[in-house]
């Protein structure tokens, strides 16, 4: 991959020659057979984690495996972009912020294949660790993913410079308060801190995220950030505080749980509603048609 490969070496997220080389020398297993989507070890420093027909693999110390969760947004999120990209002017932009193994973006991409829809459409990858664009690069690359543009950069930086603006933003942001992170993440060394470290309430990347997002988003837009039920309301209120007279609603997850929130443009925001994106679905019937 050119260009994180160019960029692995700026800032202070350094990505070894040995590192890359590693990553890139991945090969899938013969048969992708269906596991359980919990991380299982594949090769040292490498677990694999499968999604419906997807499989993601993590790299230690450069991202957190992909959870559950980020997958059924991404699902949803897909059917979302494809019932409402006849009120966004074309080409449609889709930028997934953090995007660390990928699993966002190329379950999007992935789905919005499948279902031909949203063809004249750019979906692009931002993170500011190069090492986990390389991951997210060669999940790509497993999962025949081939749409996606990577580019390392904080939250939104350079994003309108490069795009323009940006009709969907997606994040799943780091959601551990620093003082409760588990023992057993950390002692595990395998995730990268600042890839669950959400700062003392655990907010500060949302903070961040929405006050760079009034620059970026389009009229049409919307931003859909993951959220852990109970700090729902909080994100809220912060997205609000920076978006005035924004419109939202509630994604809901497998459980029943507030899994994300769309904050923007009142007609695609009221699409939520009308595709019961926040009502109860299993992950397993949530199918783009």
């Amino acid at each position: 991959m050119k260009d994180s490969l160019q960029m692995s070496y700026r800032g202070n997220f350094f990505a070894s020659v040995r590192d890359i080389t590693a990553i890139r020398a991945i090969k899938t297993p013969v048969s992708l057979t269906r596991l359980a989507a919990q991380p299982r070890p594949l090769y040292p420093n490498v677990v694999r984690t499968h999604f419906g027909s997807l499989d993601f693999l993590s790299y230690k110390g450069a991202n957190l495996p992909p959870n559950k969760e980020a997958y059924v947004l991404a699902t949803k999120t897909a059917k979302l972009i494809q019932k409402s990209s006849h009120l966004i002017s074309s080409p449609l932009t889709i930028v997934d912020v953090g995007t660390g193994s990928g699993i966002i973006a190329i379950t999007l991409a992935a789905a919005l294949h499948k279902a031909n829809a949203a063809t004249d459409r750019v979906i692009v990858a931002t993170d500011i660790s190069g090492l986990a664009l390389e991951v997210a690069d060669r999940n790509a690359q497993i999962n025949q993913v081939r749409d996606i543009k990577f580019r390392q950069r904080d939250i939104l930086a350079g994003i309108k410079q490069e795009f323009g603006t940006v009709d969907f933003i997606i994040w799943n942001p780091p959601f551990y308060e620093s003082n409760d992170i588990p023992t057993k993440v950390r002692r595990a060394n395998f995730i990268p801190e600042i890839a669950i470290n959400g700062g003392q309430d655990s907010l500060s990347y949302y903070r961040s995220l929405f006050s760079q997002v009034s620059e970026v988003i389009s009229d049409q837009g919307v931003i859909i950030v993951q959220v852990r039920s109970w700090k729902a309301e909080e994100v809220e209120t912060i997205a609000k505080s920076f978006l005035r007279g924004a419109s939202s609603a509630e994604i809901k997850g497998t459980r029943g749980q507030v899994l994300g929130l769309v904050i923007g443009n009142i007609k695609i925001v009221e699409m939520v509603e009308a595709l019961g994106l926040n009502t109860f679905q299993k992950a397993g019937i949530l199918v783009v048609t």
